[in-house]
């Protein structure tokens, strides 16, 4: 079993701004934040990143550690590898030409579009679904909060992931190899289970990307930097734009049978369906965290992911005569996974079995204490937490404002 308490986390609390409310606790998806003494905590093994809590926070008070334009020094020459949902924004009336020319004047010497990985990792997916040797319904490893998701909540279906490696790293790996040395190779990330993807990848043994840049930092730039540049921009055709929202994958796929998901919540709910072999059959499960895809990523600048998605569309209708100067066949060193992905458990309970199976039955003598209405007040999102938490010592009953004093008192001495 790998060690996990290495795990990094682009995603952090500003506890100076954190007001204790519980709105990122009664969102959360895999019940990772806790409350306590008015400040919220993410537990590292249960959180995927995928920004939800950022989403519904009233107060600003989560951060996403991505890299700053400063790490560019350490660079002579930088490429910069820009996501599909980038195309989605709304840059004021400036041209794709202009927006480009501000982005090399910021330090970059070419710009790939992510949707020439995706297009090869479309075409190898349809290969795989036609030949019929994988496990059906393959869930789609474009969104790497889904990826982390499964590893949570969901280990049983660990078998269904595509075995593909994401389209950010097939062509991020491609870049990489024919770039000169003291080259740097840089992720415009949407979200952030995009930002840890490349501090933390699954299924790789590294990241290609040197450094991974927020989109909203980027096109706040855009707007103060003085003058423009030049350089070098490979565009991809309208399947590797498409990409950026919820159906583009059906789209290409068709007629093969998919199911198009976007939003964590519909995501956790099919899932559990899935588990419970209650699906229609399927040969894939296109998921997505964000609401109508990676064009509702909280880092961009507008998060209105309908807006969003009314300017990608028109943009797909813009590539239509536009071959991606890279084909498949050129990146098919990378089009594949090297390494297993694991399950990654919520938390362990010891490294005893023995151990482990008695903390499961105080687990469950607490739990059966509970009032179970999950009501939240006690910092944790569900009575079951919360008694997990007080079996732990990370919690008291006493946090619990529907018991009475006598039955805390028992309860804690279990």
């Amino acid at each position: 079993m790998p060690s996990f308490n290495l795990y990094f986390h682009s995603l952090r609390i500003k506890e100076d701004v954190c007001k204790g409310c519980t709105h990122c606790l009664r969102n959360c998806p895999t019940e990772a934040i806790r409350v306590r003494n008015r400040l919220a905590h993410i537990k590292d093994l249960k959180c995927i990143d995928c920004g939800d809590c950022v989403r519904f926070c009233p107060w600003g008070a989560n951060e996403v550690l991505a890299d700053d334009l400063s790490i560019l020094n350490h660079f002579q020459y930088r490429v910069l590898v820009i996501p599909p949902a980038f195309l989605s924004l709304d840059f004021l009336g400036l041209s794709t030409s202009e927006v480009m020319s501000r982005i090399f004047a910021l330090g970059f010497q070419e710009i790939y579009e992510e949707g020439i990985g995706e297009e090869a990792y479309l075409e190898e997916t349809r290969r795989i679904l036609t030949r019929g040797n994988v496990k059906k319904p393959l869930i789609s490893i474009a969104c790497p909060a889904v990826i982390r998701l499964v590893q949570v909540k969901f280990p049983d279906l660990l078998p269904h992931l595509s075995p593909l490696n994401t389209p950010r790293d097939i062509l991020g790996s491609t870049i990489k190899r024919s770039l000169p040395p003291n080259s740097g190779l840089f992720y415009l990330a949407p979200c952030p289970a995009k930002v840890t993807a490349v501090r933390n990848p699954q299924g790789i043994e590294r990241s290609p990307y040197d450094g991974v840049i927020a989109t909203n930092l980027i096109y706040q730039e855009l707007f103060r930097v003085a003058g423009s540049g030049s350089g070098k921009v490979y565009l991809s055709g309208p399947s590797g734009v498409a990409i950026g929202r919820i159906g583009g994958e059906k789209e290409f796929l068709a007629p093969l049978r998919v199911m198009a998901i976007d939003g964590i919540t519909n995501v956790v709910r099919f899932l559990k369906e899935l588990e419970m072999e209650k699906s229609p059959p399927l040969d894939l499960i296109e998921a997505r965290s964000c609401p109508n895809g990676c064009v509702g990523g909280i880092l961009l600048p507008e998060r209105d992911s309908f807006l969003n998605l009314y300017r990608l569309e028109q943009e797909e209708k813009k590539r239509t005569n536009i071959v991606p100067s890279l084909s498949r066949k050129d990146m098919e060193d990378f089009l594949y996974l090297t390494l297993p992905i694991h399950p990654r458990p919520q938390y362990y309970l010891s490294e005893s079995v023995e151990a482990a199976a008695k903390l499961l039955r105080m687990i469950d003598k607490i739990y059966e204490r509970l009032p179970k209405i999950d009501c939240g007040s006690c910092g944790a999102p569900t009575c079951r937490a919360l008694a997990e938490d007080v079996a732990r010592g990370e919690a008291s009953l006493e946090d619990c404002v529907f018991l009475g004093k006598e039955e805390r008192q028992a309860g804690e001495k279990m």
